[in-house]
């Protein structure tokens, strides 16, 4: 990420109300970090992707945007965090060639995982003033900015400035989706389940997925067997649930493997309100701190899979991928047990809670102690930031 000048730049474009055309200057906008963008410079390790790569690095938006979507298809399958950062740098190259829709999902993803607290300041600030960008290239039918301009309007960001505004975010996503954007089907599925009360909503959610699906995206895949399994806006068809969730885990979707065991993702959509929301703490601080973390045993994130009662009451937690260290896994599972739904399901159902661990690492100190500096629960899942702990010396051991 480039110092505070360069995003301070993209700002001045969007006060100026001068949109995108004014910033048509090379390396105007926001910058990836230097260690993404030097691993950025080979793109051999991309493989049948590198042709690809070495035209984006030449400056070709709509090639840094093929190679993004790749990786979120592959992300879509492995749920892992190699693949969702690799999208993240394809869409920030993008964005440094001023696609400024792209600088949402680079500003988000840094916010989240830049160690510095004025880097991930600076990321939230762009991310905010480049949603007025998505929304414009949304209005020229961009299937992938309406996709973004529903996350500005709905996602449980991290500081976000005002209200959800769920009817105008249905709205992008639904453009998104007709034009073609998977995940924006899947995320239209998703919000229609949990901004909806009633039978229309799911049969709406449910259709939404079944579009994802037909496109080939696990994510709604998985979520047409959730609702078929549950006969949520939709007759229950558990053989056919099964059968998805089976051929889908057989293609290496790590959610549809969950599914097997009964936990979908989906689901969760079906429990999350405010009231609920309050009640999901994150892990004990201090409890983590007495475990001196590791960042090499961690695997960075950790599923929990765990069954919500008619009566709100949880049960079943079970650890479904550990986190790499068994007694942090054990931390996961304490804390949700306390956690509360009032939205209470009509019958039992399993969902399952995704974790991240955002460790700072810093090259220069060995094996330092780590403490918890932030963290935040949501029904899309939770994150725990870590950063070392200046108040105790390094190690050498």
């Amino acid at each position: 990420m480039t110092k505070g000048t360069t995003s301070l730049l993209l700002l001045a474009c969007f006060a100026a109300a001068a949109g995108a055309v004014a910033c048509k200057r090379p390396n105007a906008g926001y910058a990836l970090s230097p260690w993404d963008a030097t691993a950025m410079s080979s793109c051999d390790q991309h493989g049948p992707l590198a042709r690809t790569c070495t035209e984006c690095n030449g400056g070709d938006v709509k090639a840094c945007l093929a190679v993004a979507h790749e990786y979120e298809s592959r992300h879509d399958l492995s749920r892992g965090y190699r693949d969702l950062n690799t999208a993240a740098s394809f869409f920030g190259r993008a964005c440094e060639l001023n696609y400024i829709p792209a600088c949402v999902l680079l500003g988000n993803h840094y916010s989240v995982v830049r160690p510095e607290p004025p880097a991930r300041q600076d990321a939230i600030k762009v991310r905010d003033a480049s949603c007025a960008e998505a929304a414009v290239a949304c209005s020229k039918k961009d299937a992938l900015a309406c996709r973004i301009e529903g996350m500005c309007l709905s996602d449980e960001w991290l500081t976000r400035k005002g209200p959800p505004d769920y009817p105008k975010a249905i709205t992008a996503l639904t453009s998104a989706c007709d034009l073609g954007d998977a995940i924006g089907c899947a995320r239209l599925g998703w919000l229609h389940a949990a901004s909806g009360k009633d039978e229309s909503a799911l049969t709406q959610a449910f259709a939404a997925y079944q579009k994802a699906c037909d496109l080939e995206l696990a994510e709604g895949c998985v979520g047409v067997a959730a609702y078929l399994q549950h006969g949520l806006g939709t007759p229950a068809d558990p053989d056919k649930a099964r059968a998805l969730a089976s051929e889908w885990c057989a293609r290496g979707s790590l959610d549809a493997c969950h599914a097997e065991t009964g936990h979908y993702t989906a689901l969760w959509a079906l429990l999350a309100d405010d009231a609920a929301t309050k009640t999901w703490t994150p892990p004990d601080a201090k409890r983590l701190a007495a475990l001196d973390l590791q960042v090499a045993w961690s695997q960075g994130i950790g599923r929990t899979g765990f069954c919500v009662e008619p009566t709100g009451a949880v049960d079943k937690i079970t650890t479904l991928d550990s986190v790499g260290d068994p007694a942090v896994d054990q931390v996961l599972r304490d804390t949700i047990k306390a956690w509360k739904f009032p939205r209470r399901p009509s019958t039992p159902i399993c969902v399952t809670h995704e974790h991240n661990f955002v460790f700072a690492v810093r090259p220069w100190l060995f094996r330092s102690y780590y403490i918890v500096t932030n963290q935040w629960v949501t029904a899309r899942g939770g994150v725990t930031m870590l950063d070392h702990d200046w108040q105790r010396p390094a190690r050498n051991r």
